[in-house]
């Protein structure tokens, strides 16, 4: 049985009001998220235009990521809270991705929210959480480049599906990707082209004044919010 583990959301919306609610709770939704029990560390997340990296919104689609200490805890909140009910309601459709964190680094909000690592599984999907807050001087020539690795990205047949993320549009970004498996992410994506020139230049000239990087092995992927407890044994 899987202890501790993270789930991503995808909720998304269809009409203006729905959409406008949506964006509301940005701020009104943490009010409860705060007391859910059993939830270590939430982000309320909107996306990008078009496949998500776009540097404006998308308006009908929003995510949750969270931190939860057991399955349990996970569960009760989706069929019980009523935060969740709401998000259920409003939206047309949810994606629910279940994460077990296996590495990783750096801060998101002062803290890093994954400190049970474990074992990478070699048998399933890795799946990608990449965040960062961007310097304001740092934004253009950021931006130039996003298409080019985005276009690389998307060039690999190893990858799976990819959407970019943040909390702050312009400023504070994340991407979440699936890969086929371990290696595929390690020579497709992180060892040639675009990325890894990416990535260079950005350790050289230090964009971000916070990023974090997280991997993980992709334990399911569920319609909806109901957890399949066949998958979390």
């Amino acid at each position: 049985m899987i202890d501790s583990f993270c789930s991503l959301s995808l909720f998304y919306f269809e009409g203006f009001s729905n959409r406008w609610w949506a964006l509301s709770q940005m701020k009104l939704a943490h009010e409860s998220l705060s007391k859910i029990e059993g939830l270590s560390f939430y982000k309320l997340l909107g996306s990008g235009a078009g496949d998500g990296f776009k540097p404006y919104p998308n308006w009908g689609v929003y995510a949750f990521l969270g931190n939860w200490d057991n399955p349990s805890a996970a569960q009760n909140a989706f069929d019980l809270s009523e935060v969740f009910q709401e998000f259920k309601e409003k939206s047309i459709r949810q994606r629910t991705f279940i994460l077990q964190p296996t590495s990783g680094h750096g801060h998101w909000s002062g803290t890093m929210p994954f400190v049970h690592f474990h074992p990478e599984n070699l048998s399933v999907p890795i799946a990608v959480l990449t965040r960062a807050r961007i310097k304001w001087n740092w934004l253009i020539p950021f931006w130039i480049k996003v298409p080019s690795v985005n276009r690389a990205m998307k060039q690999s047949p190893d990858l799976v599906q990819s959407i970019g993320i943040g909390e702050l549009p312009l400023i504070e970004q994340a991407t979440f990707s699936i890969w086929k498996d371990r290696a595929s992410l390690n020579k497709k994506a992180y060892g040639l082209g675009k990325h890894k020139e990416a990535v260079t230049k950005t350790r050289r000239v230090k964009w971000y004044s916070e990023e974090m990087f997280v991997r993980f092995n992709l334990v399911a992927t569920v319609e909806g919010l109901s957890l399949n407890p066949m998958d979390l044994s």
